[in-house]
């Protein structure tokens, strides 16, 4: 289990210091110190971020396997710096699993591709894609030209943004995002290598409305307007 000049048992002591007992590098480093290990600040930073494939495989195969333990999931988003830029943690997960995930937006692409389940977006346009275009209300000339776009394959984000921005210029940002949701949740509802989410569990933010067949909302945020109430009774 050695690699370099640190064992196993050093490597696990940082990364259970940083992660689960929430421990600041600095700290880490103190301890250490203590502890009469020599090791130097940029090495503990190394220990947390480098190298560190095993844990992403893992961490990959547990996101796929919650998503297929049940048939809802709960999902959720907070604010979080990366480099000195806002970017989103969003949260999935049910009783049997929970996993991160640091992104730059919180918007519906991004959800469907958490609940994709795949490492890269997929996009795929068919008959169904109509469906979803006429609920985000897509011109209907817009609808006609994609029909003439590659059908039944599965798209790169790239590339499907490339002729939007080719053949559709004229609409606006908002109206181009819609057109990749369809595409996105049309590719969504065929997958098979995981399954479906039938219900998703989530607050009221318009970005995960339209992406399962039933949404739930959150006790946990309904309760907090009974929380603002001031009751006022006869007595």
């Amino acid at each position: 289990g050695y690699e370099g000049q640190f064992g196993p048992g050093i490597r696990a002591l940082v990364l259970t210091l940083y992660y689960a007992s929430q421990m600041t590098e600095p700290k880490i480093a103190e301890f250490l110190a203590h502890l009469s290990v020599l090791i130097s600040d940029g090495q503990i930073s190394n220990l947390l971020i480098k190298q560190q494939d095993k844990w992403h495989a893992e961490k990959e195969a547990v996101w796929r396997a919650g998503l297929a333990s049940t048939s809802w999931q709960h999902i959720d988003d907070t604010a979080t710096r990366v480099d000195g830029e806002n970017q989103h943690c969003h949260i999935v997960g049910n009783p049997f699993y929970t996993a991160y995930f640091t992104r730059p937006g919180k918007d519906r692409l991004t959800v469907i591709h958490l609940l994709q389940g795949s490492q890269a977006l997929q996009l795929l346009l068919n008959q169904q894609t109509a469906a979803w275009l006429d609920l985000f209300k897509t011109p209907l000339w817009a609808q006609r030209l994609i029909t003439g776009w590659p059908q039944g394959i599965l798209l790169g984000r790239t590339y499907l943004e490339t002729l939007i921005q080719a053949q559709m210029g004229s609409l606006d940002e908002q109206q181009q995002a819609r057109i990749l949701e369809a595409a996105a949740l049309t590719a969504y509802h065929v997958q098979s290598d995981v399954p479906v989410v039938t219900t998703l569990v989530s607050d009221d933010a318009r970005q995960f409305r339209h992406i399962t067949q039933h949404q739930a909302l959150c006790w946990v945020h309904e309760g907090r307007h009974y929380k603002k109430l001031s009751p006022f009774v006869a007595y």
